[in-house]
């Protein structure tokens, strides 16, 4: 499996080069496919950060996340304003933290967030992501795509077809919202209509709602 593959190698060059690493999978089934992997074996020192975790094991996790030669691996909650502080005078000279997020955020406000727990308060650190093809089929990308596209301008051709997608969803929620204002409205005349006897009226909004439908 070349998508687990690439994680390891690029895990096991920062532990050889005294860094740490730190990966974010989209979902906890991702990260126990993972783990139960034969790749797993090779990666020593390693935390898991899932929702279902302890508070107690989030926290050394966490506390032990920046410190040389450390592996964490988390779902993507994590990514999200959990603090990876690092005090590790060793980490900072070998380069610091390195965060490989495993899979493409449909927000991309998502992935700056993953992107900033490396780096922080002027320490070193460096960002990647691999990601698996058929991952991508959500945002309308195919394999052959990816493969035409170079190197050089995968990531902006990526960000803008998840750009893409996102303005779809926003387009189709705001119609949504749209016709549930009109339902809620018209639901109010019809309420009222019966209210004040007005049978013509409730009738013109009955049928409208069953035409709706």
């Amino acid at each position: 499996d070349r998508y687990m593959q690439t994680i390891v190698d690029r895990i096991e060059r920062a532990i050889k080069d005294g860094r740490s690493a730190l990966v974010f999978f989209e979902t906890e089934e991702r990260l126990l496919m993972f783990q139960k992997s034969d790749y797993w074996k090779r990666i020593p020192n390693a935390n898991i950060m899932l929702s279902t975790s302890t508070k107690e094991d989030r926290s050394y996790a966490t506390k032990k996340a920046a410190t040389s030669k450390q592996v964490t691996i988390a779902t993507a909650v994590f990514g999200r304003g959990t603090d990876f502080f690092c005090h590790d005078t060793k980490l900072d000279a070998a380069g610091g933290m390195i965060v490989i997020q495993a899979f493409l955020s449909v927000e991309k406000s998502e992935e700056m967030q993953v992107m900033g727990r490396t780096a922080r308060q002027g320490k070193k650190g460096s960002y990647c992501m691999v990601l698996l093809e058929p991952d991508l089929a959500k945002f309308g990308i195919q394999a052959d795509e990816c493969r035409r596209t170079s190197q050089r301008e995968l990531y902006s051709w990526l960000d803008a077809k998840r750009q893409s997608l996102h303005g779809r969803n926003l387009s189709s929620l705001r119609e949504k919202v749209r016709e549930a204002n009109e339902i809620d409205e018209d639901t109010r005349k019809y309420v009222a209509a019966i209210k004040r006897n007005d049978i013509a009226c409730a009738r013109r909004l009955l049928e409208k709602f069953n035409g709706a439908r």
